[in-house]
């Protein structure tokens, strides 16, 4: 159908999907067993934070009001 495609809400699957697979891969990397679990936390929060910036960003850029 037309309307698909030009429909600015279909084109957010793959940015959201990338996200999905960034955090999933950070999720992924393990905790460390006795030192430096802080470090790893922090790397995860930040790193987890820029994805869902990153998907913001291109979500607003996506956006037909933009």
């Amino acid at each position: 159908m037309a309307w698909q495609e030009a429909s600015p809400l279909l084109n957010i699957k793959a940015p959201v999907q990338e996200a999905m697979n960034a955090v999933k891969k950070e999720l992924a990397i393990p905790i460390p067993a006795l030192i430096g679990q802080k470090t790893w936390r922090e790397e995860r929060v930040n790193n987890i934070n820029a994805v869902i910036k990153a998907l913001v960003a291109a979500i607003f850029r996506t956006s037909p009001t933009s």
